[in-house]
C-alpha cells in the first residue's frame, strides 16, 4: 500500500464479498445441518476486517475468533445469543473460515436472523441485541466498545461488523460482514523491553461506550449501518490496548477500533509495566474525515528509548544555589546514575498548595531524559535533596523546599 511523503494514508475499503477463488473454496464444504446438530456457517468479510490484516488489508482470521449468531425459531417465542467458533482445520490463518455454533439445533429451527463480530469477551468487547416487550428480537443489534482491550497481540484488531445472512430463507450456510466503524493503524518501531499498553485518544470524540442500535438489514451501509452515539460523551475519548510486557524490544502493529470520526485529531502515550509513561505524540487534525470501513495508515514512528521528566525549581532555590541541580535515577537492570538538567528558559506560575499559604509561586522549568528501564527519580543538588522519592508515572516535579521532603509531582 502506498502512502504520501511524510503523511497519512486513508484506505478505502473495497466493499468485495469474497474472489471467485474463495467462492469456489467456500462450496467445497457442504454447509448442511443434520436432524439435531451445530450451525456451519463460512464466513465472507469486507477486507478490513478482524484478527490480522495483510497487506491487501484482507482478513486474516485466528484461531481465536469467535463471532455472536442470534437464533430464532422463527415463532418469536425463543430467541438465543450464541457464540461460533472456528474448528481445526476450517480456515485459521486463511481469509475465509468456516465458523461452528457451541449449540445444536434441530433442522427444523430457524436461524437466519443475524450475525455479529466479535463475539462476547473477546478483547473486552460486549454486543447485545435488542428484544421488545414481548420479548421478540426487533432487528437491532447495539455494540458496545470498550475502554480497554486485554490480551492484545500485534496486527489484531477488533473491529466492529454485522453480518447479513446469505441462502436458504430458513437455514443461511453464510455470514455476509459488514463493518460499522473505521479504524487507526499505528506501527511502532523499536517498543521498548517492559511496554505492555497503549492509549490512542481522538480530541472531542466519544471512541467506546454503548452505541445506538443497528438494524441488520442495514449492515454495509454507510449511513445507517454505522456506530453513532446520540448524545456523545467526549469525555470517553481515549481506548487502550494492553498486552503482555514486552521481554525484549520488538517492532508492534497496533489496529483502533473507532467510530466514523470527522478529521480526527489523534494523540498517542504508551506506558511500561511500571506505569512510566516512555512515550507519547500530538497530531494535527486529518484533513479528510474516517469514514465506515476506511483504515486510516499512520506512518511508521520509531521510539525513542528514554523517559522525559520535567523539573520545576523555585525562583529563591536559584537565587540561592545557582546551578548544580541534578536529577538522580534508579531502575531495573540499569545502574543508578544522575541526569543533568537543561534549562527551558520557560517560567511557570504555580501553587504548590498550604506551604506558601496556596499563593502562585514562581517556577523556572527545566528538563532531562532518563533510561526507558528507569523506574523513580529525585531531585539534588550535591549533597542536598529535595523532595521524597519520585515514581516515573509522575514525570514532573516542582521543587519548592529549601531542604526536606517537599515537593511536588504531577
Amino acid at each position: 500500500m502506498k502512502m504520501n511523503k511524510g503523511g497519512m494514508v486513508m484506505k478505502k475499503v473495497l466493499f468485495i464479498v469474497a474472489a471467485a477463488t474463495l467462492f469456489i473454496a467456500g462450496c467445497e464444504k457442504e454447509n448442511t445441518v443434520d436432524s439435531r446438530g451445530p450451525i456451519v456457517l463460512k464466513a465472507f468479510t469486507e477486507p478490513t476486517t478482524k484478527a490480522t490484516l495483510n497487506d491487501q488489508f484482507a482478513t486474516v482470521w485466528s484461531s481465536d475468533d469467535k463471532v455472536g449468531l442470534v437464533v430464532s425459531n422463527g415463532a418469536n417465542d425463543w430467541y438465543t445469543n450464541q457464540e461460533c467458533y472456528i474448528e481445526e482445520d476450517d480456515g485459521a490463518g486463511t481469509t475465509n473460515a468456516t465458523f461452528t455454533s457451541t449449540t445444536t439445533y434441530n433442522d427444523t429451527d430457524k436461524w437466519n436472523i443475524a450475525a455479529f463480530f466479535p463475539w462476547n469477551g473477546s478483547g473486552g468487547q460486549v454486543n447485545n441485541f435488542y428484544t421488545s416487550d414481548n420479548n421478540a428480537y426487533n432487528g437491532t443489534m447495539y455494540f458496545k466498545l470498550p475502554a480497554s482491550y486485554y490480551g492484545y497481540t500485534s496486527g489484531k484488531s477488533v473491529l466492529p461488523m454485522l453480518a447479513n445472512m446469505a441462502g436458504d430463507d430458513t437455514h443461511p450456510t453464510e455470514m455476509h460482514f459488514k463493518h460499522v466503524g473505521a479504524a487507526v493503524k499505528v506501527t511502532l518501531c523499536s517498543v521498548p523491553k517492559g511496554a505492555h499498553s497503549i492509549g490512542m485518544t481522538v480530541a472531542n470524540e466519544q471512541i467506546w461506550g454503548d452505541c445506538d442500535g443497528i438494524s441488520s438489514s442495514n449492515a454495509g451501509n454507510d449511513s445507517d449501518g454505522i456506530i453513532k452515539f446520540t448524545n456523545p460523551d467526549f469525555t470517553k475519548n481515549t481506548v487502550w490496548l494492553n498486552f503482555p510486557a514486552l521481554e525484549e524490544d520488538a517492532n508492534m502493529v497496533f489496529l483502533f477500533p473507532v467510530p466514523p470520526i470527522s478529521k480526527p485529531k489523534l494523540s498517542f502515550q504508551m506506558y511500561n509495566e511500571n506505569n512510566a509513561k516512555i512515550w507519547e505524540t500530538k497530531l494535527k487534525a486529518q484533513k479528510n474525515d474516517l469514514n465506515r470501513g476506511e483504515i486510516l495508515v499512520m506512518p511508521e514512528i520509531s521510539i525513542e528509548h528514554s523517559i522525559k521528566v520535567t523539573v520545576g525549581i523555585i525562583s529563591y532555590l536559584l537565587d540561592e544555589l545557582h546551578s548544580g541541580f541534578q536529577v538522580h535515577y534508579w531502575g531495573e537492570g540499569i545502574d543508578n546514575g544522575d541526569a543533568d538538567l537543561t534549562d527551558t528558559g520557560k517560567i511557570v506560575f504555580k501553587s504548590v498548595g498550604d506551604y506558601w499559604d496556596n499563593q502562585q509561586q514562581e517556577f523556572y522549568i527545566y528538563t532531562t531524559t532518563l533510561p526507558i528501564n528507569a523506574t523513580g527519580y529525585k531531585v539534588h543538588n550535591g549533597d542536598r535533596w529535595f523532595g521524597l522519592d519520585g515514581s516515573l508515572n509522575k514525570p514532573t516535579a516542582y521543587i519548592f523546599n529549601y531542604s526536606g521532603d517537599k515537593a511536588l509531582y504531577e
